[in-house]
Parts: structure tokens; C-alpha cells; sequence
């Protein structure tokens, strides 16, 4: 199956899996660290283990937009905008 008829079909399967992931990337290694099979505390990592959902909300929208892009414009638009597209004069 295509990757972008996928997203498009099952956006909110997309965001859970998203949001397990990223709030797994904080909260293990806290685990781990609770039952003594890592030496150090990592204290920064449980943020990103509550801010999960919202990091998946991000991300998602934004690959969202960027198939979006892609599908209307083609890759090669998305892959090097031109300086009008972003605003630049020169």
C-alpha cells in the first residue's frame, strides 16, 4: 500500500501511533532507570513523554502538508522552492 494513501485513509491511527511513540521515547528510559538497568536519571526525557500527543499533532499535520504540497506541486517544487515562492527579492 502507498505510504500517502495510507495517511490519507487512517489519519487518527497515524496520530496514535505517533503519540505511543514519542511518549515512549521519554518514558522508557525513566523505566528503565526506576528498575536499575540504567545508570543515570534522564530528566529532560519526561517531557517528551507528556508532550507525545502534542509533538504527534505536529508532526502529523506536518506531513500531512508536505503530501499535500507534493500532490499538487510535484516533488521537485517541495524538494527546492523558488524565490518567489517564499518571498525572497534579490
Amino acid at each position: 500500500m502507498d505510504n500517502t494513501r495510507m495517511i490519507r485513509r487512517h489519519p487518527v491511527i497515524l496520530f496514535y501511533l505517533l503519540a505511543f511513540l514519542f511518549s515512549w521515547l521519554g518514558w522508557g528510559p525513566q523505566a528503565l532507570y526506576e528498575r536499575g538497568l540504567l545508570p543515570f536519571s534522564p530528566p529532560l526525557l519526561g517531557l517528551l513523554g507528556g508532550a507525545g500527543p502534542t509533538l504527534a499533532a505536529v508532526v502529523g499535520v506536518t506531513a500531512v502538508v508536505a503530501v499535500a504540497i507534493v500532490l499538487v506541486y510535484g516533488p521537485r517544487r517541495f524538494a527546492r522552492p523558488s524565490l518567489e515562492a517564499t518571498g525572497a527579492s534579490g
